[in-house]
């Protein structure tokens, strides 16, 4: 195979993998492969819910978190002055039930990709791939799942089930149902205010009278 003349006449993403292929055709190949289908669901869900962050009114900016940063979560949102984290997860698929109260249940996987070595409280170090409380403000949960659009519900980081070997990590997964799940809601131009509002608070200083 002759490789390439050199890197600038190497042909695009476009041209390169996708040409000759149609929508169905990657249809067909993600609903073969239950993995890709995973992450192109996830990638998807993270480019509609930027879209959909970037139209909230106190919203001034938003930016993808790198992969290797220190910051934690999917993305860092600046909103009415204040920087927040949003951590982005999907329900899975094959747990979407119908239910006669909330419409349906489901589980949300709350996991990172890959195993990293943690210390946690009491037990030293975990080789784990559930994710830390407190490290981002908010999850964001995408319900394509079980709605079949592309719904968001979410959760302050503080409300997400802990580990029950594990304290200060969140459980890797968990089940949630709308309108019955507590402190879960669809606004999340909300629970944003909400969480400004504990922030401020959080780092006021009170001066006590003498």
């Amino acid at each position: 195979m002759e490789p390439y003349l050199n890197p600038s006449e190497k042909p695009s993403l476009a041209a390169s993998i996708l040409k000759g292929f149609t929508l169905d055709d990657i249809q067909d190949i993600a609903e073969d492969n239950p993995n890709l289908r995973g992450y192109l669901q996830g990638y998807l869900a993270e480019r509609v819910l930027k879209a959909q962050i970037e139209e909230l009114d106190g919203v001034s900016y938003i930016e993808k978190i790198p992969d290797e940063s220190k910051v934690k979560g999917d993305f860092l949102i600046l909103y009415r002055g204040q920087e927040f984290t949003l951590e982005a997860k999907s329900l899975a698929t094959n747990s979407v039930k119908a239910e006669p109260e909330s419409g349906w249940s489901a589980r949300v996987r709350a996991k990172n990709v890959c195993k990293r070595d943690l210390e946690v409280p009491g037990l030293g170090l975990v080789r784990t791939s559930n994710l830390i409380k407190g490290d981002f403000d908010i999850l964001g949960i995408c319900c394509f799942a079980a709605t079949g659009s592309w719904d968001f519900m979410y959760m302050h980081s503080s409300h997400l089930p802990e580990h029950s070997r594990y304290p200060g990590l969140i459980k890797g997964s968990f089940l949630v149902k709308p309108g019955i799940t507590p402190n879960m809601t669809s606004s999340l131009a909300d629970l944003l205010e909400e969480t400004r509002k504990t922030k401020i608070l959080e780092h006021r200083t009170f001066h006590v009278p003498t």
